[in-house]
């Protein structure tokens, strides 16, 4: 009597734990694409606003204006295959720009194109961002589906298997300081 209990019992955990593992993956996989909706709207803001720097203030960006814009319009019209090189592309232009900027002194309306550079900058920062909350879904969701309970019974068929997102979104060059803010002094070392 009591090994009929005990075979109940092991069956009804086993079932719980397989129920669980299924619930975890599906919400999982509902993360994935609520981080990849994400994503896709960080790198449409970011090559919207890469797009009006470029058309905007081409004479600050000067022979880059015309590269930076095809590089935004590229972004915004790849397909899905092609994506993520174009949002590389995308970011090399920016940082391009960036190079330029940093060279280059004296543009025509000086506070407009700091405020659209910091505004692009701040964008390209939110798509790092919304980058690695996807990556980090996906990692999560491929170790589960790795897991032997979730491969032998097959609760992962009926969902896709989610890929990584790999862009270079990462700008080395920052804005060049305005000459109006001070620099402290060095003090006294000991």
């Amino acid at each position: 009597m009591d090994y009929w209990l005990i075979m109940i019992l092991l069956v009804s955990t086993w079932v719980m734990y397989v129920t669980w593992l299924a619930a975890r993956l599906r919400r999982l996989h509902a993360r994935v694409d609520a981080a990849s909706r994400a994503l896709d709207a960080a790198l449409v803001r970011r090559a919207l606003g890469v797009a009006e720097l470029a058309v905007t203030q081409p004479i600050a960006l000067g022979s880059r204006a015309g590269a930076t814009e095809l590089a935004a319009h590229g972004a915004l019209c790849a397909l899905a295959e092609d994506r993520e090189g174009a949002e590389s592309e995308l970011t090399r232009a920016v940082q391009d720009v960036l190079e330029f900027r940093a060279l280059q002194s004296g543009a025509l309306d000086p506070s407009e194109l700091e405020s659209r550079f910091t505004e692009v900058l701040a964008q390209n920062r939110s798509v790092e961002t919304a980058r690695a909350l996807y990556n980090d879904a996906v990692r999560d969701t491929c170790a589960l589906r790795r897991r032997r309970h979730v491969r032998t019974l097959r609760l992962a068929v009926h969902r896709r298997r989610p890929t990584y997102f790999d862009i270079d979104a990462t700008l080395t060059t920052a804005l060049p300081q305005s000459s109006t803010t001070a620099t402290p002094a060095a003090g006294p070392r000991s």
